[in-house]
């Protein structure tokens, strides 16, 4: 069974920001679709999903994209899956958080399901 995670409402924002930090240790989760909805881009995006130690704080990379049109993106992270443009063969990590890097005034939300 799945888990929907609303990691950034939909707004404008003006500045650079990271989501709240998910944990993904119940129901053995292993993959997760991020979906970054933007629906006016100002400048350009860079959305990074990040896994988190939790113990030492060390924040390390799982998957990037750059964002310059309005739309849709998912980005998928599982073991499932090939790696490719937007995609990630990594099982989810313990706790895991998207920051977005921004230039100019962008409009978007970001969600999350963990599979």
């Amino acid at each position: 069974m799945a888990m929907y995670v609303g990691l950034m409402p939909n707004q404008v924002r003006t500045s650079s920001e990271d989501s709240k930090v998910v944990k993904s240790y119940s129901n053995n989760y292993e993959a997760a679709h991020i979906v970054v909805n933007h629906h006016n881009v100002g400048g350009g995006l860079t959305v990074t999903v990040y896994g988190k130690d939790d113990s030492s704080g060390f924040e390390y990379s799982l998957l990037s994209t750059n964002i310059v049109a309005s739309g849709h993106t998912v980005m998928k992270i599982g073991p499932q899956y090939t790696a490719a443009a937007n995609v990630a063969k990594e099982y989810i990590p313990y706790q895991f958080f998207v920051r977005v890097t921004a230039s100019g005034t962008n409009a978007y939300g970001i969600g999350a399901s963990i599979i």
